[in-house]
C-alpha cells in the first residue's frame, strides 16, 4: 500500500505497522485467509491450498483507531 490512509474517525494521518503473531518459538506478521476456517488436528487451523495475503495495520495516533488491509500479492 503506496498511501497512508486518513483516520475514518478522526481523519488524523495514521502510522504503518502490522499486527504479531505469536507462538512458542516465533512472532510472525499476520495474515489474512479466504474463506471460513476449518479445523486442523495438526495445525489447530488448516491453511494448506487457501489464498492468503500478508496483512499491513495502520494506527491513528490521535484516536487509537486501528485499520488492517490485505496487501496483493504482485507477479514476479
Amino acid at each position: 500500500m503506496q498511501n497512508t490512509p486518513n483516520c475514518l474517525r478522526c481523519q488524523t494521518a495514521m502510522e504503518p505497522g502490522f499486527t504479531m503473531d505469536k507462538n512458542y518459538e516465533q512472532v510472525l506478521v499476520a495474515r489474512w485467509v479466504k474463506g471460513k476456517p476449518e479445523a486442523s488436528a495438526w495445525t489447530g487451523t488448516r491453511v494448506l491450498g487457501k489464498e492468503t495475503r500478508e496483512e499491513i495495520t495502520f494506527r491513528c495516533p490521535a484516536c487509537g483507531c486501528l485499520e488492517s488491509y490485505a496487501k496483493d500479492v504482485k507477479a514476479e
